[in-house]
């Protein structure tokens, strides 16, 4: 009966194409460590945007201080983190804090409290999580948007200039 039927066997085939692929992995991979882009990012005043300082690539775990108010200061104090809206243009894209104008509420605590740049970005997307938008840091000062940041220079995604400040 079977003599004229295929028939199933564990005999390999010549040119056989490969094994099924593995399955993926049941865990994502991590994402990969925020990195600063090779032209650096500015460090700016938080009221009239300022440049006081450039974060340059290796800074990325480094909690730093900047100089303030101006890029010749001698007195350097914390960073203040503020995010912005994905798409969102102007002050309307602007995230200072998440529910109160306070401690507790301000992204990067009030008064300002030492981040590093990695630090700064994950915050900024853990505020997302919670308001349910995308945020990144800022390209501009958001000046006036709350927590007192006006009085302290902010992380921002602006790319240094050829020189940055001493």
């Amino acid at each position: 009966l079977y003599n004229n039927a295929p028939v199933f066997t564990s005999i390999p085939c010549a040119n056989s194409p490969p094994p099924f692929p593995s399955p993926p992995p049941t865990t994502p991979p991590s994402p990969p460590p925020t990195t600063l882009p090779s032209s650096g990012l500015q460090v700016i005043h938080g009221a009239d945007g300022v440049s006081l300082a450039c974060l340059m690539p290796g800074d990325e775990q480094e909690k730093i201080l900047a100089p303030f108010p101006t890029a010749s200061s001698e007195k350097s104090t914390e960073i203040a983190v503020q995010c912005c809206k994905v798409g969102v243009s102007g002050n309307a894209g602007c995230v200072r804090y998440v529910d109160t104008n306070d401690a507790n509420g301000c992204i990067g605590g009030v008064p300002p409290r030492l981040h590093s740049y990695a630090k700064a970005v994950e915050l900024c997307i853990e505020a997302g999580s919670k308001i349910k938008v995308q945020l990144e840091l800022c390209d501009r000062t958001c000046r006036s948007t709350g927590c007192l940041y006006n009085n302290a220079p902010v992380f921002t995604s602006i790319p240094c200039a050829n020189s940055p400040p001493p």
